[in-house]
């Protein structure tokens, strides 16, 4: 595709800005659908692949990020709230590639870019190749998401900082190194911090891409790798989804719902966000019918959910159900009712990525950061709309041996904090869907209170 008159006059600006930062110590990233859907299919098309071709390669690519059912995991389950090993390896194995395998120190699974670990889903997947070359072109999406995850998070993995009232166990537990940005930060997400990581991890995706055999005998005809440069380094330095859409637009890419979620800012022109190339049931019912959870906590959460999923006031959820009712004799381990009230609405706010690093920062929030979350939730359109809790969260399997059916939040027992009887509810809310959000509640004499809300960066 040849370069617009305005890119042929930045060429010799992105070449050198490219250079510099081919030359410096860059650490561990992770990447959202923009690059694993958008750039693999772009890619893809690019190294001969037809567009159906191309799609059954990016779409497979996505949906290991939680795109069908037996993807969905979080850390909040497998490694703090729960200790489950084989959910923690199929994370490493997916994301951060390693030559040990958990449980294990993080020191001792360092993920290295473009390693044989990092390679190890191709070559298994080549052997298995001959004659089955169309069929197997989802299997070859799939294996390419390790491949450029190992970019993604290169260095040692960390655990989720969720406080002292709750631990994760650091030999199971996956998370974005703390080089840049941390377990808590989706600074580690976003390709224009760091475009020299995206066109390395651009140029394994497309090498690997070529060695693909011919499907029925036909060759591919692909586009040189030099020629790519150019465009790739726009596509790296876009910052909101109203760049993004118009990178994919221009490279002929019409349809952009699939950058819905990610964790930039909107911008003026986002376009449609709503995409269907995920695979997952619809939820039948917004209340939980989780087999292993005590009845009057799934009432709690299933009152709580629906309510702040309504268009009712955060404050007025949370003088019925919230941290007024725990009293200040057990005030250790409990949220103020400010502070609450403000990540409740961090969590509403349609664009995420405008309230990511809000959303994300320790407590207690700061009076300026108060402030300016009663900014970013001024006026019923900065909002999610009400609806049901089914509509707004992915359906969701427990992990462990016991057959359970799909539910829209997920409850574990957690340990005594502060003297206090405490059970958490674990969901990923699908205009957020690289977070997952945990809603803790507390038994304060007869009755559960909520004193605290937390999340973490699970991809």
């Amino acid at each position: 595709m040849k370069a617009s008159p305005a890119m042929k006059l930045r060429l010799p600006a992105i070449f050198a800005l490219v250079a510099t930062l081919l030359t410096l110590p860059l650490p561990a990233r992770a990447f959202e659908s923009d690059v694993h859907f958008g750039l693999t299919r772009w890619l893809a098309l690019r190294a001969g692949f037809t567009q159906s071709q191309a799609d059954s390669i990016a779409v497979a690519n996505q949906r290991i990020d939680g795109g069908l059912i037996e993807n969905l995991a979080f850390g909040l389950e497998y490694a703090c709230a729960g200790n489950f090993p084989e959910v923690a390896r199929q994370v490493q194995t997916q994301h951060y590639p390693s030559a040990k395998p958990v449980p294990s120190a993080p020191a001792d699974r360092m993920v290295v870019p473009g390693s044989e670990a990092a390679r190890q889903a191709l070559a298994v997947l080549s052997s298995q190749l001959k004659g089955k070359e169309g069929l197997l072109l989802g299997k070859f999406g799939e294996a390419l998401h390790p491949l450029q995850d190992s970019w993604a998070h290169q260095g040692k993995p960390t655990q989720p900082e969720l406080g002292k009232s709750l631990g994760c166990d650091a030999a199971l537990a996956s998370s974005p190194p703390a080089a840049r940005g941390g377990p808590q930060s989706h600074s580690a997400n976003l390709s224009a911090a760091w475009p020299a990581d995206v066109i390395d991890m651009a140029k394994a995706s497309y090498e690997a891409l070529r060695r693909y055999p011919a499907i029925q005998g036909q060759d591919r005809q692909s586009a040189d790798w030099a020629s790519l440069l150019p465009a790739l380094s726009a596509f790296a330095t876009a910052s909101t989804k109203t760049q993004k859409r118009a990178w994919f637009v221009d490279q002929g890419m019409a349809n952009t719902h699939f950058l819905g979620g990610i964790s930039l800012p909107d911008g003026p022109d986002p376009g449609p966000l709503t995409w269907s190339g995920q695979r997952l049931p619809p939820l039948a019912d917004s209340k939980s019918l989780q087999h292993d959870a005590p009845a009057d906590v799934l009432a709690f959460f299933d009152e709580l959910l629906a309510r702040w999923l309504s268009n009712e006031r955060a404050e007025n959820i949370l003088a019925d159900m919230g941290p007024a009712r725990a009293g200040p004799a057990v005030s250790n381990g409990v949220r103020s009712a400010r502070e609450m009230a403000a990540r409740l609405k961090l969590w509403k706010l349609r664009d995420h990525g405008a309230a990511a690093k809000l959303a994300h920062a320790p407590a207690p929030l700061s009076e300026t950061q108060l402030q300016a979350v009663d900014r970013l939730a001024l006026g019923t359109a900065a909002m999610l709309p009400p609806m049901r809790v089914a509509d707004a969260v992915y359906p969701l399997q427990p992990a462990g041996p016991a057959p359970m059916p799909l539910l829209p939040y997920i409850v574990r027992p957690l340990t005594d904090f502060a003297g206090m009887t405490r059970m958490i509810a674990i969901a990923r809310l699908r205009h957020a869907p690289y977070d997952t959000v945990g809603w803790i509640a507390a038994r304060i004499g007869d009755r559960w209170v909520l004193v605290d809300l937390l999340a973490s960066v699970d991809l």
